[in-house]
């Protein structure tokens, strides 16, 4: 909000930022006059005027994202203080190759899923500078390659273990296991699989290494990280247990 004073006295920022900003405030407060005397000008507002129109500006503006790239108002929130800790240039855009962590840590799968990166270099202009709004954009976008991904993933899974409806449904409530509704579980780690089928098969220290050795014939983690599997890799791990009878996992009802 300082920022944006600043930016409205002319103290900061571009001259075009300035005449943006005053014509959304000018907005606020057509929208706000009741008719009754002269409309306020708004060259003459003082920072106490300045405050509640700004906050207003900034409610607009999160109902416009939130309307363009589907986020919630929560997730635009928690989105923009991640594009603020990046370190920006004289007119708060950040370079795009500075995303790229950022986008990696957001989304695991662009390390997994294939042609993920290549797909992001064709997003992502490197040497181009990306504003708050570009940022959402990117986020979308990325989102939306991954699920597109993922449920690729998914059916080729489907279509090589031959599963039916039930059992991918009966797999798929393992896999989120106890998160909550609506939360997404991108990943089950080892540790994860070793508790969920503990509960129905022996899992002693003999077993437990053999299912881990059956995990690492379908995934492959990088960097001595724990192994780890996808919903379309469990699928695939799990079809192989089954043709192993690992444990007698086969003959359970």
């Amino acid at each position: 909000l300082h920022r944006s004073w600043r930016v409205f006295k002319g103290e900061e920022g571009t001259e075009e930022e300035a005449e943006e900003l005053k014509e959304l405030l000018l907005q606020e407060v057509k929208a706000h006059h009741q008719g009754a005397g002269p409309m306020p000008s708004i060259s003459q507002l003082s920072f106490l005027s300045f405050l509640p129109l700004m906050l207003e500006v900034r409610s607009r503006q999160r109902v416009e994202l939130q309307a363009q790239d589907g986020f919630t108002v929560a997730e635009i929130e928690e989105l923009t203080k991640r594009f603020w800790t990046c370190p920006q240039d004289a007119d708060d855009k950040v370079l795009a190759s500075s995303l790229i962590p950022v986008l990696q840590e957001l989304f695991p799968e662009i390390a997994t899923l294939p042609n993920m990166r290549e797909s992001l270099g064709e997003l992502l202009d490197t040497s181009s500078a990306v504003g708050v709004r570009g940022f959402l954009h990117l986020t979308r976008r990325c989102r939306d390659l991954i699920e597109t991904g993922m449920l690729t993933m998914e059916r080729k899974a489907i279509a090589t273990t031959e599963f039916g409806v039930i059992e991918v449904d009966d797999f798929r409530q393992l896999f989120m296991g106890d998160c909550c509704p609506g939360e997404h579980r991108p990943r089950i780690t080892f540790t994860q699989i070793v508790k969920m089928l503990g509960k129905v098969i022996p899992l002693g220290q003999k077993n437990s290494q053999e299912l881990k050795e059956h995990l690492l014939g379908v995934v492959r983690p990088e960097g001595g990280q724990e192994p780890s599997a996808d919903f379309s890799e469990l699928l695939l791990f799990m079809k192989r247990l089954l043709d192993h009878d690992f444990a007698g996992i086969a003959r359970l009802k």
